[in-house]
């Protein structure tokens, strides 16, 4: 992980795994468990749910130019996210994720994007 304060980017070397499918999409992470390494991306999206999860999760949502605009650490269980303005996709992780990285509201996120079966 790089942080550069001064240009206020994040360069995160983890496995962005994509949600393709509206069936990924729907499910999330409601049957999976990331790796350490793994985080869950879905574009096109301005709100989350954890209906049917069994741990807390964070949540990151990032604007068209990966601007972090909103975060939800540890979010809980059976809940739904605000609508959040400007949202252009969503960034679902193990909960813990975003105090490890030093992950910030403002701050703008370079990620990689691996494709894999998500589920």
């Amino acid at each position: 992980m790089i942080n550069n304060i001064k240009n206020s980017t994040i360069r995160l070397n983890i496995c962005v795994l994509q949600a393709k499918s509206f069936r990924e999409r729907l499910f999330g992470l409601i049957f999976k468990r990331l790796k350490g390494t793994e985080v869950f991306l879905i574009k096109n999206c301005n709100s989350v749910h954890t209906f049917w999860m069994f741990r807390k999760i964070d949540i990151i949502f990032l604007d068209q130019n990966n601007k972090v605009i909103s975060l939800f650490k540890d979010f809980k269980t059976f809940r739904f996210t605000p609508f959040i303005k400007n949202a252009v996709c969503v960034i679902e992780a193990e909960s813990g994720f975003i105090s490890k990285h030093d992950i910030y509201v403002d701050v703008i996120l370079n990620l990689q994007i691996l494709r894999k079966n998500i589920l």
